[in-house]
């Protein structure tokens, strides 16, 4: 039989109130009643072996104040990673194509956030892994064209024997793409109006936003636009035209549709009469191009999303 006084232990430190008023007893009672477990690990381990109770009621008389363990909420819904910041990913579908490998996701923006204000994704590098081991390189990420919140990344097909089961999805390379934004004027002379000659714009200190066409109808325009540079830039390009008249008073306007155009170094954007109906261009002597250029930053990244659980569609 062990010589331990259990009654001893187990007597709360109440019974007998500390002189100096110490007001320490509760993390006194958690280092007793986990002293007390030791002993009963030892008795059933170790049989009567005297050195281990020793040790065992040792540990009596010692004890460290209670650890505090903050977990701390995700800022995003369950199943959702950040891959931006402020802003979530999660695979939804797998298809399998003829000729491609499309991976879908939809995002969210993280809680308190507000997504009006969120610089929403516009492409990257991804690559995805089969269980096999084997793997490909994103060819193409597709945007949702009236979504911000949806996209998919497609990888070649023939990149993938057989029926592949695949792992994991990872993004090792993301596009950010700050905003350049500004206008430029030229003459007009009423509609239909076709602009004489390509209008070209510096937009960094070695890019250049080059206007190639731009006409305006009654109620309908056309923009062809190109960015040009020493290290093949691509970006997403929104122009808008103003009207002005000799006063600099806005007489109206042509406006982009909104909608999420994908990174190009060329491209044709429609362009509406944003004005209340009738109308009219009466009086106007000068258009502002307006423009909105995101050029494209490759940024290194590295999230790896699991598959195992992604459905896959044919």
């Amino acid at each position: 039989m062990s010589d331990i006084d259990y009654e001893e232990l187990f007597r709360s430190p109440l019974d007998e109130p500390d002189a100096a008023g110490d007001p320490g007893w509760a993390p006194l009672g958690v280092g007793l009643l986990v002293g007390v477990a030791a002993v009963l690990l030892v008795a059933t381990f170790r049989g009567s072996d005297e050195q281990a109770t020793d040790i065992a009621v040792e540990s009596t008389t010692s004890w460290a104040p209670p650890v505090a363990v903050v977990v701390e909420a995700s800022p995003f819904p369950s199943g959702y990673q950040e891959f931006v910041p402020g802003l979530g990913a999660r695979a939804e579908e797998i298809v399998i194509g003829d000729d491609a490998i499309t991976v879908a996701f939809t995002t969210v923006v993280e809680r308190g956030g507000e997504p009006l204000n969120q610089d929403w994704p516009i492409g990257g590098t991804w690559w995805l892994e089969a269980e096999d081991g084997s793997g490909a390189e994103s060819d193409r990420v597709v945007l949702g064209r009236f979504s911000p919140g949806a996209f998919s990344v497609q990888f070649a097909a023939d990149a993938f024997a057989g029926e592949p089961e695949f792992a994991e999805i990872s993004l090792i390379e993301r596009w950010d793409h700050p905003t350049v934004e500004g206008s430029s004027s030229v003459p007009f002379g009423g509609e239909p109006y076709v602009m004489p000659e390509p209008l070209i714009i510096p937009i960094t200190s070695g890019d250049n936003l080059v206007v190639e066409e731009l006409e305006l109808g009654r109620f309908l325009g056309k923009v062809v636009w190109g960015i040009q540079g020493d290290t093949d830039p691509i970006g997403r390009v929104v122009i808008n035209a103003v009207l002005f008249d000799t006063e600099r008073t806005r007489i109206g306007a042509y406006s982009s549709f909104p909608e999420l155009l994908e990174p190009a170094n060329r491209g044709v954007s429609e362009i509406y009469w944003s004005e209340p109906f009738p109308t009219s261009q009466d009086g106007a002597v000068t258009v502002d191009i307006e423009y909105e250029v995101g050029l494209v930053e490759p940024v290194p990244a590295a999230l790896t999303i699991d598959l195992d659980n992604v459905p896959v569609g044919r």
